[in-house]
């Protein structure tokens, strides 16, 4: 069998962590088992209900494309994943990375002294991509102003997540679960 050739990310270092600069963008899990793609909303809410892995690309409209690009043809956003495709024991992460854990998430934003600070860092250094988001009802929403990032961490019931915003030009971000 033939392996196909890994992605090389870029990355930083932030204080003492190592971060990808750009966003992950595989459809096979690290054992090489496919990811399925959830092509159509039905597809994507089976996933969320039968608690099984999926991605997709953020689906844009014409006028939308016009500003952001086409983000299946661009791979400038990567891919957006469901909870089940990034908590799968086979590992979304390509060797050598994992998905932090919410501890490591706080790790990284105790490295900026204020928000001024992480918001040239998030820019310029880490990159963020707003690529929106996908709910489990399908929908997507708040391409160009939102970015969330799946924290391996729990409570037992729900994932943790960490996003970024910018509204009105302005950077922000939030924990929350």
């Amino acid at each position: 069998a033939i392996k196909p050739v890994e992605k090389v990310y870029k990355s930083i270092a932030i204080g003492n962590q190592e971060w990808m600069q750009e966003n992950l963008n595989v459809t096979t899990f690290r054992n090489g088992d496919k990811i399925p793609q959830a092509k159509t909303n039905d597809e994507w809410k089976l996933a969320a209900k039968e608690k099984k892995p999926a991605w997709c690309y953020y689906k844009v409209g014409y006028s939308q494309i016009k500003v952001y690009g086409d983000p299946e043809k661009s791979g400038k956003y990567g891919k957006m994943y469901n909870y089940w495709a990034m908590a799968d024991k086979r590992g979304i992460a390509p060797n050598g990375w994992h998905i932090p854990t919410i501890v490591e998430w706080g790790t990284f934003f105790n490295n900026y002294q204020d928000k001024k600070q992480l918001t040239i860092s998030l820019k310029n250094e880490f990159r963020v991509m707003f690529g929106g988001n996908r709910g489990a009802d399908g929908g997507f929403y708040r391409m160009g102003d939102w970015a969330g990032y799946w924290s391996s961490s729990n409570d037992g019931t729900y994932p943790y997540c960490v996003t970024f915003y910018s509204d009105a030009g302005l950077l922000g971000w939030e924990q929350y679960k």
